[in-house]
């Protein structure tokens, strides 16, 4: 199993961040209150994630998306939240980075994540 590169920022920036919860219920339109029951018994927890790199640091994340992780095909072990005190959870690049110039040296890198259940 893959791990986010130790010699990279390993928190992402407070702006630009989501989560949002997995929703594993089902619900069947009746007549009165819908019915719902559970879908599944773990859910898909999904990250909205913006980190900032150097020049440096982007080639290594390059390498990182590329190579280790397949071009986001195979998950890889990282503290949520980049947090030193949270769980190393599994999480997953779902999406393509989306890379952008943030002036000088440094590039702005957007990842929309899951969190493996």
């Amino acid at each position: 199993m893959a791990t986010w590169p130790a010699n990279i920022p390993q928190a992402p920036e407070t702006q630009g961040y989501g989560e949002e919860p997995g929703f594993p219920v089902i619900q069947a339109p009746v007549d009165g209150p819908p019915l719902s029951r559970r879908r599944f018994t773990a859910a898909v927890k999904s990250y909205t994630a913006v980190f900032f790199f150097d020049y440096a640091e982007l080639a290594i994340f390059e390498a990182f998306y590329e190579n280790d992780l397949g071009f986001g095909a195979l998950a890889y072990d990282w503290r949520e939240r980049g947090i030193a005190s949270n769980p190393v959870r599994q999480f997953r690049i779902t999406n393509k980075p989306a890379i952008s110039h943030a002036g000088g040296n440094f590039w702005r890198v957007a990842l929309q994540l899951i969190r493996l259940p």
